[in-house]
């Protein structure tokens, strides 16, 4: 982007400032982007099959990305946003051939809800060691990337018992990322999916 800004902005290339020129190239602009649409709409229907492909390879792809321990590009809030939205595209598909339990959205909310206490988890284990140091969240951030439910609990347990020892802040801080770590241990216990869970579009 850098360069075309510098283009437009450049001496060799004034700006008219004529209303009439801005009028015909939003004009443009905009039926370009209807005659696209109807043309994507028209000639390459995208099917619904495909639509709940794409959606769950993409939520399973940004979840193993957060449980291999990278930073996601965006915030927790505008990630639960776009999960949500997500969920809510997904229930106005029509359902797979006989799967009346509509698999895709149980297997979406069972992604996001890990997504979002695995990132709710991290958050409180930054906290936490703004506060303290040692092995102890080194162990925990391990466990979360292992997505190991019992080293997950023992974590929680060692950080719940290193937290007596800090003062006020520290101890509030320690509580809520073990309670955070039993909270992912649960979720990966109970779920029905895992991240190597293909979607069929057939």
């Amino acid at each position: 982007m850098p360069p075309f800004f510098l283009v437009i902005l450049s001496l060799a290339n004034p700006q008219s400032y004529n209303p009439n020129t801005y009028l015909f190239y939003s004009l443009m602009a905009i039926t370009s982007a209807i005659l696209l649409f109807v043309l994507l709409r028209t000639f390459l229907p995208t099917s619904d099959a495909l639509r709940r492909h794409w959606y769950l390879t993409s939520a399973q792809a940004e979840m193993r990305d957060l449980v291999a321990g990278g930073r996601s590009r965006r915030l927790d809030d505008e990630a639960l946003f776009r999960d949500a939205d997500r969920i809510g595209q997904l229930s106005a598909l029509q359902p797979a051939d006989d799967d009346e339990r509509r698999d895709d959205l149980r297997q979406a909310l069972d992604i996001f809800g890990r997504a979002a206490a695995m990132r709710q988890a991290r958050t409180t284990l930054a906290e936490l060691s703004a506060r303290t140091s040692g092995p102890l969240i080194g162990d925990a951030y391990s466990a979360l990337v292992g997505c190991d439910p019992h080293g997950l609990r023992r974590a929680a347990a060692d950080l719940a018992s290193a937290g007596a020892q800090l003062d006020h802040d520290g101890q509030t801080a320690a509580r809520a990322a073990s309670l955070d770590l039993i909270w992912v241990a649960f979720l990966i216990d109970t779920s029905a999916f895992d991240l190597d869970h293909r979607w069929t579009t057939s």
